[in-house]
This record gives structure tokens, sequence and C-alpha cells, in this order.
């Protein structure tokens, strides 16, 4: 019988504990949820002089607070305007950023083009989630559906 009650008291500390540590640690997600993170739109473009003003005036459209939205697009190496319009339509804002692809940086972290100019861009990316996009889809809507699912 002494043997029950303590393993009855013992049964009850534990509860007690976990209910504790349960309060304690407990994460409010419909709280978060509510907390929109800070996004990245990865752009990397070379000689999309014909496509590039399409995209741009599309993500001016997101729907998204400018201050949790941060747009880099990498020129690499264009032979056309394709710079020329990024750095014009980079100027407009401060959440916008155009990163020139060195010939130096050519492949140093990957073996194509597109996949290094990435690699160079997501090392200075600051948002919790990244988005790659390309120069020649036609608009942000796209972008704009997969990060309502994404946020909902």
């Amino acid at each position: 019988m002494i043997w029950a009650g303590f393993f009855s008291g013992i049964l009850v500390i534990q509860y007690i504990l976990l209910l504790i540590l349960l309060k304690a640690n407990w994460k409010n997600y419909f709280v978060q949820k509510s907390k929109k993170p800070k996004v990245t739109v990865l752009i990397a473009a070379r000689n999309e002089e014909k496509y590039i003003p399409r995209l741009l005036r599309s993500l001016e459209l997101l729907d998204y607070p400018a201050e949790l939205l941060e747009i880099l697009i990498a020129d690499d190496q264009s032979e056309d305007k394709t710079a020329q319009i990024a750095s014009d339509w980079v100027r407009l804002s401060d959440n916008r950023k155009l990163i020139t692809i060195r010939p130096d940086q050519g492949n140093t972290k990957q073996l194509n083009g597109k996949a290094n100019a990435l690699a160079i861009m997501s090392e200075q990316a600051s948002g919790a989630f990244y988005f790659f996009y390309r120069c020649r889809l036609r608009s942000a809507q796209r972008l704009d559906q997969r990060r309502n699912q994404l946020f909902r």
C-alpha cells in the first residue's frame, strides 16, 4: 500500500512538472503566423533586356510590405542593356539591390553561370525565405500565390 502511494505521488509530481514545462516552452503559432517574415527574391539575369522590364513592373505589384521584402538582381556579365535597366529600377527603392557578377567571380561557386549568380546572391540575402525567379516568367503573380500559401 505504501508503494502505491509512493508511485501515485511520483506520477502527480511528474504531471505537474510536465504542465510547467509545457507552459514555459509552448509556442503560440497563432501569434507567430500574424508576424510576416522577411523574404528575399533572387533574380539571375544575363542578356534579359527584352524580358526584365516586364518582370520588374510585376515585382512592383507584389502585395507584401516593402520593409519585409528584399529584391536582389544579379547581372551576370550581360552584353545588352540588362544591367542598365536593372540599375535604374534598383535606384527607386531601398529594398532592391543590383549585384554585378565580375568575370573573376565566374563559376567560382557552381559550374554554370545562373547557379553561380544565385550562390553569390544568396550570400548577401538577408531574408528568412528565398524565392528564386526567372526573368522570362510573365508576372510575379505566381510568386504572390506561393508566398500566400506559405504565410497564410
